[in-house]
């Protein structure tokens, strides 16, 4: 596919084969046919990042049987619909698929979103990104700066000179990583920049070709829980005026920590910087279709699905499925919202605001 996005992966794949042979076998309702089954694609990121196994599990909870809204003894689904988590460059490459059709919704950085859709920061040389509506706020992705114990990288002024790998350009982490060494007066002429997906950029760590590590993402994070396994790693500190000023430039960002634990290697809490992961969609989808899936996102019969998934997993609740939002909600996400009392009764907010 175009912009960045990837056929999904072997097991979403497996998974949606076998709902579609649930659908069409004998014992199916007769009005359910091929034609009434459809695809719900979800653009994560990279599978050795966080967005990916997020994606599955929103997958699994919105893929529902075509007999009932809520499934036997499985997750309270979207009748008839199949989600599908496909690998993708992470959060540039998913607004921008997004918004042009060629995916129904996908994760992105909340600071991002709100980017894209004003047509600023990164995206200032692009046209607005007006397709682009929220479904809601899912957890808090953590800045991970990750350094080989022997590589003198202290902090982050201590990147100077050294091989840095600062994810894919379509990513998140990229945008991010590029503002961090910029806030500490740095740019990819005193840094030398590696543009590797986390998995691959541990591999290279491992084999002592990096000094140092960049990504944004939920901890634990799969490819540096390996890595800390088999070898000693350092998570850098991000704390001090430089960051604090970050804040201050950019009101998505949040101080937070890598609690100690977190990763083999580190016993003590990482203080660092934190940005909301967000649900998008297309804004054209049916009403009636998102309403349905931001309601079997909620649902609480589907909060067993949750437990043991990932351990981002228990940060997506409802009580923050609002926070950092600050575009325009989609129709159908918004109707639920106002049907559970988290909304007042008001109208869309307007995409072409320029505040």
């Amino acid at each position: 596919m175009k912009s960045g996005i990837l056929p999904w992966f072997l097991i979403a794949a497996v998974v949606a084969i076998g709902a579609v042979a649930s659908l069409v076998s004998s014992d199916a309702p007769e009005e359910v046919t091929p034609r009434q089954i459809s695809y719900f694609r979800i653009a994560t990121a990279s599978p050795s990042g966080t967005y990916f196994p997020v994606g599955q599990l929103l997958a699994a909870l919105i893929s529902g049987p075509a007999e009932s809204y809520c499934g036997e003894g499985g997750p309270c689904g979207v009748p008839g619909v199949i989600g599908l988590a496909e690998v993708s460059e992470g959060s540039v490459a998913n607004l921008r698929a997004v918004n042009a059709g060629l995916v129904e919704s996908g994760l992105a950085q909340g600071d991002l979103v709100d980017s894209a859709v004003r047509g600023v920061g990164r995206f200032a040389n692009e046209q607005r990104m007006r397709g682009i509506r929220a479904v809601a706020n899912l957890y808090f992705e953590r800045f991970h700066l990750v350094a080989a114990p022997d590589s003198g990288i202290g902090q982050v002024s201590d990147l100077a000179g050294k091989r840095l790998s600062i994810d894919r350009k379509g990513s998140g982490s990229y945008a991010e990583g590029m503002a961090l060494l910029k806030a500490f007066g740095l740019s990819d002429r005193d840094v030398e920049l590696f543009y590797e997906p986390p998995g691959k950029a541990a591999e290279l760590l491992a084999a002592g070709r990096l000094d140092a590590i960049f990504f944004v993402g939920g901890y634990p994070a799969v490819s540096i829980s390996e890595l800390a396994r088999e070898h000693a790693v350092r998570l850098v500190p991000l704390a001090g005026p430089q960051i604090d000023q970050m804040m201050r430039d950019n009101r998505f960002l949040i101080a937070d920590v890598i609690p100690g634990g977190s990763y083999v290697s580190e016993d003590n809490a990482v203080p660092t910087l934190s940005v909301g992961a967000q649900w998008i969609v297309n804004a054209g989808l049916d009403e009636e279709r998102v309403y349905q899936v931001t309601r079997a996102l909620w649902d609480e019969r589907n909060r067993s699905a949750w437990r043991g998934a990932h351990e981002r997993a228990a940060e997506i609740t409802s009580r923050s499925a609002l926070a950092g939002i600050t575009i325009p909600l989609h129709a159908g996400a918004l109707r639920y919202y106002r049907e559970v009392g988290l909304l007042p009764v008001v109208e869309i907010p307007s995409p072409d605001r320029a505040d």
